[in-house]
């Protein structure tokens, strides 16, 4: 049976029949609507009893070209509310390019930045680099002292303890606790079994002293005051932790007096964490018993730095008062979009330093650790993180990569001091030689109004 309309050429897919007379016809699905005006005996108006003679089809009509303007609109729409097995696939291949994948961040970091081949420092970088000299932390005590901090347990472990693969320590203080992380597990387990190996020689040693009335000495305090790094910032740091404890620097901030706390306690002043167990994070993070020590993550974190593996154990303690995070250097650029991801879209209150140096991909570990166990607990949508990610590489990490750096004067190459190196642009070229500059101390320095106006 054909359709009723003269000019289409189409199957009926739906038959006509008048109630009156008996008189049939038919409609293809295009026409459906378009029912017959007249009867055949054009003696009545019609009273069509309308069967569906087979199942709808969705192949592409072959007389859109006899259409009218209305029926073209109609048609239009219910393809737009219900698209063809190959429109819908091509809107799913299109959705799934945009999901979050750690392949496609790392692909958007590079078209960005410039692979670095100086000598003196690898990674990659933006073409636009700022040279950073001293900064003043005077109102800054937090990230003041968890620099000190991590930078001499950073040095002990790399040179004290033999752990030469260590590249950063970073440190947290949240809740009256201080939690500590590394980018290598093995590193702090290294130091917490030799603080409980410097524990109990100290208290036998304290026993057998017990007629002179002399305490046992807290080793971490010990290691504090040493000088592991002989380079003027690292006696800096002892330096300022020895006038600390003697009361001829006053810093009056929480941080120090957590720490001051920790230093004071003979023994039970530190404890572990596991960040890949919850009871652990939540423990550490929360429960009273932790509460004025110094923990570290000695596992759980392989293959993450050091400020992911904080962000993380935060996470997954469900502790959500204020944190900070400083370290020995500032965050690279992975770890930076992690740190802000955690504070944008994870609903984490912490403080870091903003302006991150390099971008290496191994940091994407972590981030893709963090991000898809986000999404996956919290129904995050896929394509709009993947889009977030993409403005924040963009917009906010990448611009605001900064280093410190020595300049070199002439064959001598000699140092200029901190104090004496202003901000200045760098004008960072791939292929620069590596003669114009002399790698210093990368420090976790930034700027006094970007958190602390």
């Amino acid at each position: 049976m054909r359709c009723h309309v003269k000019q289409c050429k189409n199957e009926a897919a739906f038959s006509y029949k008048c109630q009156g007379c008996g008189y049939g016809t038919g409609a293809c699905r295009l026409h459906q609507k378009s029912e017959p005006n007249r009867c055949e005996c054009r003696r009545h108006e019609p009273d069509w009893k309308v069967k569906q003679l087979v199942a709808p089809t969705k192949k592409k009509p072959q007389t859109l070209g006899l259409l009218d303007n209305s029926e073209k609109e109609g048609l239009n729409k219910r393809k737009r509310e219900d698209p063809s097995d190959e429109e819908q696939e091509e809107r799913n291949k299109d959705v799934k390019k945009r999901r979050y994948d750690k392949e496609r961040v790392a692909r958007r970091f590079r078209s960005v930045t410039l692979e670095s081949n100086l000598k003196e420092r690898s990674g990659f970088w933006s073409k636009n680099i700022v040279l950073r000299g001293a900064q003043d932390f005077q109102d800054r005590r937090h990230a003041q002292v968890l620099r000190w901090l991590s930078a001499q347990i950073f040095w002990f472990v790399k040179l004290g303890l033999c752990q030469d693969k260590e590249d950063e320590v970073q440190s947290m203080h949240v809740n009256d606790r201080i939690v500590v992380a590394a980018n290598k597990d093995g590193s702090l387990r290294e130091l917490v079994r030799y603080l409980r190996d410097a524990v109990e020689s100290e208290l036998r040693r304290a026993k057998k002293r017990k007629s002179s009335n002399s305490s046992p000495i807290n080793p971490l305090f010990s290691l504090l005051q040493e000088t592991h790094k002989n380079d003027d910032r690292s006696q800096g740091n002892t330096l300022h932790f020895t006038n600390v404890f003697e009361g001829l620097e006053l810093l009056g901030d929480d941080a120090v007096n957590v720490l001051m706390g920790i230093l004071t306690r003979e023994d039970s002043f530190f404890g572990t964490l596991d960040i890949s167990k919850e009871e652990s994070c939540r423990e550490a993070f929360d429960d009273e018993s932790n509460e004025g020590k110094i923990l570290f993550v000695t596992g759980g974190g392989d293959g993450m730095h050091a400020e992911q593996k904080l962000v993380l154990g935060l996470y997954l303690s469900a502790h959500r008062g204020l944190a900070h995070v400083y370290g020995k250097k500032r965050p690279c650029a992975g770890c930076s979009l992690v740190l802000r991801y955690a504070r944008d879209r994870m609903g984490l209150n912490i403080q870091f330093n903003p302006n991150p140096g390099g971008f290496w991909a191994p940091s994407l570990t972590g981030l893709d650790r963090i991000v898809s166990m986000r999404i996956k607990r919290e129904d995050e949508d896929s394509v709009e993180v993947m889009q977030w990610l993409h403005d924040q590489i963009v917009d906010e990490v990448t611009p605001t990569m900064y280093r410190s750096l020595y300049l070199t004067q002439g064959a001598k190459k000699k140092k200029q001091t901190r104090k004496d190196l202003k901000d200045e642009k760098l004008e960072f070229k791939k292929g620069g030689t590596s003669n114009a500059f002399q790698s210093g101390y990368d420090s976790a320095s930034e700027e006094e109004e970007d958190l602390f106006s």
